[in-house]
């Protein structure tokens, strides 16, 4: 039930109980402090009534010894009991035991009179029961009594003791009323310490109340604040070495902790949003980059299907180069051997004019069809360093590609870097995505270096036969030459076969000639070879930086 208080009513409770229990024990004190107070006045009654029996027993004992009569001991007796007072006027009086009064401290009127009969208001026989205690060997008695005739009966407690030599009864007595007024004075005294002691630990109470309510409250109302939210309110108290000072320095303590939570809290939906948007910002540049690339891929796939497309050509073109090669190299052959025919039979070329005329027909049309051949092998090679320009700029293309592939790397690793510890495996990826690039860069510079290398034997060799063309054509007007002076080859025998072996050396040199062109042929056909192997491989590693694109794009947006 107590819980259901509040705290300053059950702190009240153990002041109120106390203040009843000391009323409690003040009430039994009371009546202690009665008892104590009534039981002194009889006895201090008592002290004064045996010391008077004492001096009147003296004053028996004189006239018994002989040294006053018996008369003048209780003159002077009597005389003694009138005169002693004691405390606020109280007197003594004399009794013989038949209750004639001998003496009276303030009624002398009464002396020789018998109040054995006299009754008191509650009709108690006082004289008698007063001698009854005297003969008793000393006792007190309560009973009423006026003081004078005009007083009101007051009651008394009186003490008497017997004088067993004169059979007197000596007593004195006290008003009750007189025993009241000192209780009451103890009574005011000691209730006045009451009180003030009540009033003090009244005041210590409301100050204890008070120094335990109002921070308690101002504590409770701090927490109702710090539960509201408000992590900014002030804590009051903590310097305090009570349990309420504990209790502020424990709110404290949770405040401080609950704002540093809160501050965390916010710390990690900063980081959260700021997470999200990385992730946003890295998804966007995935999405751009795969856009990018997947054109660059798209871009490399078709520079490289034209570049093998144009290696096949180069490949159809010298397969066909050098066969038209062998063919003009067989025709000059032939041509060598009718020369030396020719030669050798310069000593029957006057018989045989006509065998003379035919094989200059022959060596015309020969020299006519290695002429059309030089000139197709001429527009071959033509074509081939047209084909090699256009790989050149392919792989001009390549170089840019490979160049922005690895700005991509470089802007991922500069990306990956920023997410730290979470774009570990992104910066791996980034790395092997520029070393591919790196390598493709290398492989396009490769095949820069074989497609000058082309183009420079190609150049040579479209050289070469446009010399042989040259050579052919030359042969071709001698031949023609012979062909029209058949008739003056009779007069002139010696130039013809000077002629002859001018033409044998021509026919030489141009079987070299036409050696050579099949040996730059074969060069040509290997320099297609390898530009088509580079195509193949260019292909290859095109998918493979697909393929890492893609893996990189996948941890990219797994991160």
């Amino acid at each position: 039930m107590l819980h259901r208080l509040r705290v300053a009513t059950r702190l009240w409770i153990p002041a109120l109980a106390l203040v009843l229990a000391m009323a409690a024990v003040s009430a039994i004190s009371l009546t202690t402090l009665w008892h104590s107070v009534y039981a002194a006045r009889v006895e201090q009654v008592r002290a004064v009534v045996e010391g008077a029996a004492s001096t009147v027993a003296h004053y028996a004992a004189q006239a018994e010894a002989g040294e006053l009569s018996e008369t003048e001991a209780k003159a002077r007796a009597r005389a003694f009991l009138r005169g002693l007072r004691f405390g606020d006027g109280e007197y003594l009086f004399a009794y013989d035991y038949a209750g004639v009064s001998v003496a009276h401290g303030v009624r002398p009127e009464l002396e020789g009179k018998d109040l054995s009969g006299l009754r008191d208001a509650n009709g108690k026989y006082m004289i008698r029961e007063l001698i009854d205690a005297a003969k008793a060997g000393g006792g007190a008695v309560r009973y009423g009594w006026k003081r004078s005739e005009t007083a009101p009966v007051a009651e008394r407690v009186a003490w008497a003791a017997a004088i067993p030599a004169w059979q007197w009864t000596i007593g004195a007595g006290v008003e009750i009323e007189t025993i009241r007024d000192d209780f009451i004075v103890l009574v005011e005294t000691h209730g006045a310490a009451l009180v003030l002691v009540i009033l003090l630990a009244g005041l210590l109470t409301v100050a204890v109340v008070r120094s335990v309510v109002r921070p308690l409250g101002v504590t409770v109302a701090e927490i109702g604040r710090v539960a509201a939210g408000d992590l900014d309110t002030p804590i009051s108290g903590t310097e305090r070495g009570d349990e309420l000072g504990e209790i502020a320095r424990a709110l404290a303590t949770f405040r401080d902790t609950a704002r540093e939570r809160a501050a965390s809290l916010a710390r990690e939906r900063e980081a959260e949003t700021a997470r999200l948007a990385r992730g946003e910002r890295v998804a966007a540049l995935c999405a751009g980059f795969e856009t990018a690339i997947a054109g660059v891929a798209r871009s490399l796939g078709d520079s490289v299907a034209r570049m093998d497309a144009a290696a096949h050509t180069l490949a159809r073109a010298t397969e066909t180069t050098d066969a038209r090669v062998v063919d003009a190299a067989a025709a000059a052959e032939q041509a060598a051997a009718n020369v030396h025919s020719v030669a050798a039979a310069t000593e029957e070329l006057f018989a045989s004019v006509e065998e003379i005329n035919r094989q200059a027909h022959a060596s015309g049309e020969i020299a006519h069809a290695a002429r059309d051949r030089a000139a197709a092998a001429e527009a071959t090679m033509t074509a081939l360093g047209s084909a090699a320009e256009s790989i050149g700029a392919v792989l001009d293309m390549i170089t840019d590609i490979a160049s922005q592939t690895n700005l991509l790397a470089l802007n991922a690793t500069i990306e990956a870097a920023r997410a730290g510890e979470a774009g570990k495996g992104f910066a791996v990826v980034a790395g092997e995505v520029k070393s591919l690039a790196n390598q493709t860069a290398k492989a396009t510079e490769d095949i820069g270096r074989q497609i000058a290398a082309i183009q420079a034997q190609s150049g040579d060799a479209a050289r070469t036969i446009a010399e042989v063309a040259t050579v052919i054509g030359r042969l071709d007007e001698a031949a023609t030459g012979i062909g029209g002076a058949v008739d003056q080859q009779r007069a002139a025998t010696a130039e013809i076969a000077e002629n002859i072996h001018a033409a044998a050396r021509v026919t030489d040199a141009m079987n070299a000639d036409v050696g050579a062109v099949r040996n730059q042929s074969a060069e040509v056909g290997a320099a297609s070879r390898a530009i088509e192997d580079a195509a193949t491989q260019v292909g290859g590693d095109a998918t493979a930086l697909n393929a890492v694109v893609d893996r990189f794009l996948a941890d990219l947006r797994s991160a």
